[in-house]
């Protein structure tokens, strides 16, 4: 018998195969006995799973021939070639692209009912199907209205082309038989099509144009006809979803994603893939939207996204069917499995392309293969994927419904579970089999679901806090907002609600606030305000916050950085509160913002870096070379300052990283202005000496640049001398330096010190140069300036050159009792120009350590204690104690005093004021600035009197050092 009663719903299934059986008498007579009944029980499984293939059959008999196995499956090709298509009508073409589409479920529904092809197999087979309807009904609706409008032309005359792009379970190649197809259109460029109607020119703009394209296309595939339909169409995940145009041009459809792009959208363009249209145009298309897919990490707040929306897809589906499991939906359903694989894939796919995949199965398999997942996670779940979505595919070809749920009916039941192949020979018995497994498998999937996505970053952000209340309720007055920000410092409620409100407040073309941007702001309420109040003025932090945040293109990425990474909030946190300066930078050049955040992720302190190099490539990219100075400058000042405020760096890195960066930025501009000038860098022979602290490498955020500019014999120029051109070459770049700009400027220069000062070009030749110091009696005060000259720009041979002038300079230069006293004297009238407690100027400032270092180095050199000329004062002192130059007392004074004035220094500068040279007299600022330098109120005194009082101890002591080595005079 070809049938019995373990199959589904044995009678009816017996009566559609005899009446099929009738209808092919002749070709069943043809078959050979021994293979007539195989061939019919094959027709019968055919038969018992799905009544709409039922009907399929006894619609097209050419199809007869191939279900009894006696001829090879019709060839439909043809009924969607492009040729036969063309021309035709909308009915005939639906028509053609209909019988195309039964015939090939036909095909692949009896290959699947006979279980010989798994899954894999099926779901390819089928999205293929779709792949061909959807390219042909695309060329037909393209055609179409081209013959209405003519061409989508561009500006330039180019063709505007279009790609479809198929997402969900169409992108991933895993279509079901009944499943939406998830279509995005997408054009080339802007554009217009014309056509002369009658002397009557109708003109229609890209956008239309394709419009009307979708339009016809979503008719002809999903239209109910008389032969029904092929596919309904979805396009709600186009940019900007049910409100964006039908088609969006590339470029705007990129911008959308980086600029509004939500988590689901990255989730939902994990499978997209190119299936109509401009291939070309797809690729580029799916290349330029890779980096808002795969991030270089997933925050905290995304990974809240995605739990949320697989909740609420589970909630939705209880609510729907609470008596029926879903398979798709429903706990561990096929979604569980999809939303680890795409998870994982989201999470790790930025730093590790190869587990990219469109597929859920072949992403596992990568997963597993990179140890992501165990092999035996990824067996659950392979397995259970492939058991659910073969129950859903019975449930959905017996009427090619779109049905995820599990049968209520008892009988219907029974029918899944025989269709599922379950051949106990009592239908109880089959059921509870299907059952069982099911059970099995949904426990599986959910198992490793739990432990793979949605059991980790657990989210505690729902905990009660009632400073939450500032944003969530909308009535609150200001005397309770007063409460609640009493404990935190803060002194003006007002200002502060004000203040928040514009915090959670997205602006763009117009003012809005955004749910899950005002969400993570709630959450990060009381650590940010827990932060602010350790603060000596809360408000004034809360405020430069604002500020910051306005500066923000996207307010909710920016927020979900912060709810991952604390320290993150901290150090924003510290610009605003601390650092007035690094805040008025943020403020002021709003587009640096995401990349100093991009910085702060990712750049290693390990890695060597060549920022001349990454000077070039931002000019290289910018609008205006000139600009990219501007940029790189302050964004690596940002980043350098952050370090600095946060303690990741001490003061000599600091004073390093920032002499590293003038030097890159100098460099750069020599050579930029040079090409402007029409000479080729690599024939300057040019060499700049840097001096004063540049020269000794401890640039501080305020210093300026002091330089001397020195030539060789050959002009790049050959209408004018050496002299002139390299004169005319540095004029040009200290402008470039100094020029006040909308972009700020670079760095204040100082040439003064070079030889004879104003008297001579500003820049002279090296043989003038060693002359002046060899013959014409160069005073003490230069060498003094010159032991800190260090070349940061120039050939090598010249500066070899050079430099050993210079050591050998200092080596013949003698310390005696009358140098001393005309240091001393020197030092002395710089003393008197200081106002305050100038920690510079004043007595025992940082001039008396740097004046007693570089005297005693000469010293040293000259005298063989110490085997080279040093520039930077750190490195000085430690050779004068190992050389006991300075006795131990002496030296472990002045190392501590050194570190201890300059932190001060960069506090000051950082906290506040470039322009900060003594210790504020004002007691709220100095309070700041102390804090900042880690004093603390006591019972001893306040932070501010404290810091006042080390700072008199250290200056007074260090002075009497000074004293010891340069006596005054009697």
């Amino acid at each position: 018998m070809f049938f019995d009663s373990t199959f589904a719903r044995p009678e009816l299934t017996s009566a559609n195969v005899l009446k099929f059986a009738e209808a092919c008498a002749d070709t069943i007579e043809a078959i050979p006995e021994d293979a007539r009944e195989a061939r019919l029980a094959k027709v019968a499984k055919l038969f018992a799973g799905s009544f709409y293939l039922v009907d399929v059959a006894f619609r097209f008999p050419e199809c007869h021939g191939f279900l009894l196995g006696v001829a090879e499956s019709p060839d439909v090709g043809s009924l969607i070639a492009r040729d036969s298509l063309r021309g035709l009508s909308i009915p005939d073409a639906q028509r053609s692209l209909r019988k195309f589409r039964a015939l090939e479920y036909l095909r692949i529904g009896m290959l699947d009912l006979a279980e010989e092809r798994e899954l894999e197999v099926v779901a390819t087979g089928i999205s293929e199907v779709a792949d061909r309807v959807v390219e042909a009904a695309f060329d037909l609706a393209l055609e179409k209205i081209r013959s209405q409008f003519g061409a989508c032309r561009d500006s330039a005359g180019n063709e505007v082309t279009a790609s479809v792009l198929a997402l969900g379970k169409l992108g991933g190649s895993e279509l079901n038989y009944s499943s939406d197809v998830d279509l995005v259109f997408v054009h080339s460029s802007h554009g217009f099509a014309e056509k002369d109607d009658g002397g009557r020119i109708r003109k229609i703009d890209a956008e239309r144009y394709f419009a009307r394209v979708v339009e016809l296309f979503v008719k002809v595939v999903s239209e109910v006809t008389e032969d029904g339909f092929c596919f309904r169409v979805d396009t709600r995940l186009r940019p900007g979803g049910n409100q964006g145009a039908a088609s969006c041009a590339l470029a705007p459809a990129l911008s959308y994603f980086f600029d509004s792009g939500a988590t689901w959208e990255r989730q939902a363009y994990l499978k997209c893939r190119c299936v109509a249209g401009d291939l070309e145009l797809g690729a580029k298309f799916l290349s330029g939207i890779e980096k808002f897919v795969y991030r270089k990490y997933l925050t905290l707040g995304e990974i809240q996204e995605i739990k949320s929306l697989k909740l609420r897809m589970e909630r939705q589906s209880e609510r729907e069917s609470p008596n029926s499991f879903e398979f798709k939906a429903g706990t561990g359903g096929i979604r569980d499995i999809e939303y680890v694989v795409q998870f994982l894939q989201l999470f790790l796919g930025g730093k590790t392309p190869e587990i990219r995949s469109r597929s859920t199965l072949e992403g596992l398999g990568k997963l597993c293969a990179l140890g992501f997942v165990s092999e035996e996670e990824a067996r659950i779940l392979g397995e259970s994927y492939r058991f659910l979505r073969k129950a859903e595919h019975r449930v959905m070809l017996v009427h090619l419904h779109k049905a995820h749920h599990m049968p209520k009916d008892r009988t219907e039941q029974i029918a899944l579970a025989r269709r599922m192949g379950y051949r106990q020979n009592e239908d109880e018995a089959a059921l509870a089999a299907f059952l069982r497994d099911l059970e099995k498998h949904r426990e599986g999937a959910r198992g490793i679901h739990l432990r793979k996505f949605a059991n980790l970053f657990p989210d505690d952000r729902d905990a009660p806090d009632r400073i939450a209340a500032l944003l969530l309720d909308p009535d609150i007055t200001e005397e309770e907002a007063a409460k609640l920000l009493a404990p935190y410092g803060v002194k003006d409620p007002r200002a502060a609600m004000t203040n928040l409100r514009s915090i959670a407040t997205q602006r763009g073309l117009f003012a809005y606030t955004n749910a899950r941007t005002e969400g993570l702001l709630v959450s990060l309420l009381p650590s940010l305000f827990r932060r602010l109040a350790e603060t000596p003025d809360p408000d004034r932090g809360l405020s430069n916050f604002e500020r910051i945040t306005m500066s923000c293109g996207a307010k909710m990425t920016f927020f979900e950085l912060m709810s991952e990474n604390p320290d993150t909030l901290e150090l924003f946190l510290d610009i605003s509160s601390w650092s007035q300066f690094l805040a008025d930078i943020l403020t002021s050049f709003p587009g640096l913002i995401d990349e100093f955040v991009d910085l702060l992720m990712t750049r290693s302190q390990a890695q060597r870096r060549d920022m001349r190099a990454e000077l070039r490539a931002r000019m290289e990219f910018a609008p205006e070379a000139k600009f990219a100075f501007y940029d790189y400058k302050n964004l690596e000042t940002l980043y350098i300052g952050a370090r600095d405020i946060s303690r990741k760096s001490n003061v000599r890195n600091t004073l390093t990283e920032l002499s590293n960066l003038a030097t890159g930025v100098l460099a750069e501009s020599i050579e930029f202005v040079s090409r402007q000038l029409g000479a080729d860098p690599a024939e300057l022979e040019l060499v700049v000496l840097a001096l004063g602290k540049f020269g000794g490498r401890e640039l501080s955020y305020a210093s300026d640049l002091d330089l001397m500019f020195l030539h060789g014999p050959g002009s790049p120029d050959e209408e004018s001398s050496a002299s002139e051109f390299y004169t005319r070459l540095m004029k040009l770049v200290l402008a470039h330096l100094s020029e006040q700009t909308e972009h700020g400027f670079l760095y204040k220069v100082d040439a003064r010190l070079r030889p004879m000062g104003g008297h001579n070009p500003l820049a002279v030749s090296i043989p003038y140069f060693e002359n002046y110091f060899a013959e014409q009696g160069a005073e003490l005060w230069e060498k003094l300036a010159l032991s800190r000259a260090f070349v940061v720009y120039g050939p090598p041979s010249l500066s070899k050159r050079v430099d050993e002038f210079i050591d050998d300079t200092l080596k013949a230069t003698r310390i005696d009792a009358g140098a001393l006293a005309e240091i001393r004297a020197m030092r002395i009238r710089l003393q008197e120009t200081a106002r305050g407690s100038d920690i510079k100027l004043a007595a025992g400032g940082l001039l008396d350590i740097e004046f007693l270092a570089q005297t005693l180095m000469i010293r040293g050199v000259n005298e063989g204690a110490i085997a080279r000329r040093l520039t930077n004062t750190i490195d000085t002192l430690d050779a004068l104690g190992d050389s006991m130059l300075l006795s131990k007392e002496h030296f472990d004074h002045l190392r501590t005093a050194y570190g201890f004035l300059r932190f001060l220094e960069l506090r000051m500068q950082i906290v506040a004021r470039a322009e900060w040279k003594s210790i504020p007299e004002d007691e709220i600022e100095g309070a700041q600035l102390a804090k900042r330098l880690g004093y603390q109120d006591t019972d001893e005194g306040t932070a501010f009197a404290l810091l006042v009082e080390e700072c008199r101890y250290v200056m007074s002591k260090t002075r009497k050092v000074f004293d010891a080595h340069f006596p005054r005079s009697e």
